[in-house]
């Protein structure tokens, strides 16, 4: 995969806030209040999860065994 721009990942000093801008996109994760974090943005594990979505299960599968020869399109 190649990026056209940078991907430039910030902490300004906050103690788990952090910025990503893409060049295209930004968006911010952080952790809430009660585990210290200012609560700014979606948590690490809700930003994986959230980007696996569109992925269906089936799809995950069938890529796997292409690569490995097994799954023809």
């Amino acid at each position: 995969m190649k990026f056209e721009l940078p991907i430039v990942v910030v902490n300004a000093g906050e103690l788990y806030a952090t910025s990503v801008d893409t060049g295209r996109l930004q968006f911010y994760g952080d952790e809430p209040v009660e585990k210290g974090g200012a609560d700014v943005g979606p948590t690490a594990h809700q930003l994986f999860l959230h980007h696996l979505e569109p992925v269906p299960p089936s799809l995950c599968g069938c890529m796997q065994t292409e690569r490995n020869g097994i799954c023809k399109k």
